[in-house]
């Protein structure tokens, strides 16, 4: 118990003398993570290592942040061959870790405080394999928002910095030009590139521009430090980034990532079984993978016109299934049960449809199936002893989304509107805070629920639903 306290003691300590070296933020911005030329002017190191040694500050440390490296390429600064890298611990979020014997693109900052001074005092807790791990009084500093990346992973920097090292080119503009498939996918450093977009940097006497190569990069060399608006553009492609105000410094480079999206879409008419115009009807696309894995997206989605048309767009290119009322429960106000296009109530019996980066694909016709008649189903709510149950609350599912509810009388009865050609997923629920007088083996719990499986059914029925499983029930109180 006192070891314990000691150590925690030690480790409390640590995080206080950590703020002495002035470790730099976390927050992440575009500035942070992109590459390291732009970025050269707030770093002190960058090289290419091996991560082959985490070392404990003391004896019985076992989530040091402590790493030896051993240097392999350097690209900025001097670090020596085996170098001694903290990593900024979690109190800002940028905790970080490193794979034993993996190869690493690392960029830190110096401390500016020998690790001796800094430690010395909590001899001779300091374990002797951190005493031995380097020659360097030296610690470098690094957290997650510092770029670090396997070396698999970024080719396209390291090559950039070979070349920075080799040229030491004045302040120039570099970029990626990436095609997006999702707004929120994480792209740097390495995305889908787009070659033969034009980037235009605007200045007071005009624009300079430049073409992205077959890795998507371009580059814009002599440019004066200072603020520029750029921008980037392709036919039958949409720059779906916010306009872009790029920082040029005095030493290094500044970033433009700007993306493009390929404006392909699908375009079609969608018909009730009787040929008439299918009003207001949700339909989306899902790509198919080589794996046939489906990808969603929210901006694959629409929504029939008055005259029964949609297009779905901006697309990735590849192969899509078509669905109708896929992302919500059919219910009695549109009776429609989830179909795929051609009109096909099975997703296996769906025909893909294929579009290439920039094609638009106009003319599909698509038909819905009957709708659905409606059946009332009645339910009784009892416990297990029999008693009704007042105010449980029963909701019913289709496809595991939520789809409509409703509450018991003091006779413990409900009835619903329910699809004859649909399948239900129902779940009772009763709650302590409703004021039921719970049965003695339910006492601790603060809810009890059943539920079970609707199938189709072309008429109504009658169910009897019997609670019996509690939550959050324990012996001697709350879990």
């Amino acid at each position: 118990m006192h070891r314990q306290f000691h150590l925690r003691s030690i480790t409390l300590a640590i995080l206080f003398l950590l703020s002495a070296w002035d470790l730099p933020g976390c927050s992440c911005t575009s500035r942070s993570s992109g590459p390291t030329c732009a970025i050269l002017d707030g770093i002190d190191t960058v090289f290419l290592g091996r991560a082959v040694a985490r070392v404990p500050l003391f004896e019985g440390d076992r989530h040091s942040r402590f790493y030896v490296f051993e240097v392999i390429e350097t690209f900025l600064g001097n670090p020596i061959a085996k170098s001694l890298v903290l990593v900024d611990p979690d109190i800002s979020g940028c905790g970080a870790s490193f794979d034993r014997d993996a190869v690493y693109l690392v960029r830190a900052q110096r401390g500016k405080d020998p690790w001796q001074e800094v430690y010395g005092h909590l001899a001779p807790q300091v374990s002797q394999s951190l005493v031995n791990s380097t020659a360097s009084n030296a610690i470098y500093i690094t957290s997650q928002c510092s770029g670090n990346a396997r070396v698999d992973t970024a080719e396209l920097e390291i090559g950039q910095l070979r070349r920075w090292r080799g040229t030491a080119p004045g302040p120039y503009l570099y970029g990626l030009v990436g095609l997006q498939r999702k707004p929120w996918q994480f792209r740097y450093p390495n995305p889908q590139a787009i070659a033969g977009a034009k980037i235009l940097l605007h200045t007071g006497n005009g624009a300079r521009e430049a073409i992205s190569g077959p890795d998507g990069s371009f580059e814009i060399h002599d440019i004066p430090p200072g603020d520029y608006r750029v921008s980037a553009e392709k036919a039958l492609f949409r720059d779906i980034g916010e306009p872009g105000i790029v920082t040029i410094p005095k030493i290094g480079c500044g970033y433009f990532d700007p993306i493009l999206s390929a404006d392909s879409y699908i375009e079609g008419l969608l018909l009730h079984h009787d040929g008439t115009p299918a009003r207001g009807i949700p339909v989306e696309a899902q790509r198919r993978t080589a794996l046939a894995k489906p990808e969603w997206d929210s901006d694959w989605t629409a929504k029939t016109n008055a005259d029964g048309h949609f297009r779905i767009g901006p697309l990735s290119d590849g192969p899509h299934i078509l669905i109708s009322n896929g992302q919500r429960p059919p219910m009695p106000s549109q009776p429609y049960p989830r179909s795929f296009y051609p009109g096909v109530a099975s997703e296996s019996h769906a025909s893909l449809v294929s579009v290439r980066p920039t094609e638009h694909r106009r003319g599909l016709v698509w038909i819905l199936p009957p709708p659905s008649a409606v059946r009332q189903v009645h339910f009784r709510v009892v416990w297990p002893n029999g008693e009704p149950v007042n105010r449980a609350e029963i909701r019913t599912f289709v496809h595991h989304r939520p789809d409509d509810s409703v509450e018991t009388d003091k006779r413990g009865r409900a009835a619903i509107d329910l699809l004859a050609d649909v399948a239900y997923d129902i779940e009772a629920w009763v709650f302590d805070s409703e004021g039921n007088a719970f049965p003695r083996q339910f006492r601790e719990a603060w809810g009890v629920s059943a539920a079970f499986h609707l199938p189709p059914a072309k008429s109504g029925s009658r169910h009897t639903i019997v609670l019996n499983t509690p939550e959050g029930i324990s012996e001697g109180g709350w879990q």
